[in-house]
């Protein structure tokens, strides 16, 4: 039996506003995404912004709360 895991988390405060997302960030995103069905490449969220902008966009009309507060704070740090 397996326990349930948390859901990943944004940090509340970014720990500088223009670093843009670091690798346990994108792969909250990647993992959050998956629970709708959606493959995300981390390595490509990485170093091609349109893939993450559309992937972002995505998440941000999700029906899920959560999964859109989490992308909403992924791109303001990219817009920084």
């Amino acid at each position: 039996m397996s326990a349930a895991r948390p859901l990943p988390s944004a940090p509340d405060a970014a720990p500088d506003a223009d670093c843009s997302p670091g690798l346990a960030e994108w792969i909250g995103l990647k993992w959050l995404m998956g629970l709708w069905g959606r493959r995300v490449d981390v390595g490509r969220l990485q170093c091609d912004s349109a893939y993450a902008h559309a992937c972002l966009d995505e998440a941000c009309s999700c029906n899920d709360p959560a999964l859109r507060d989490y992308a909403q704070r992924l791109r303001q740090r990219l817009a920084a």
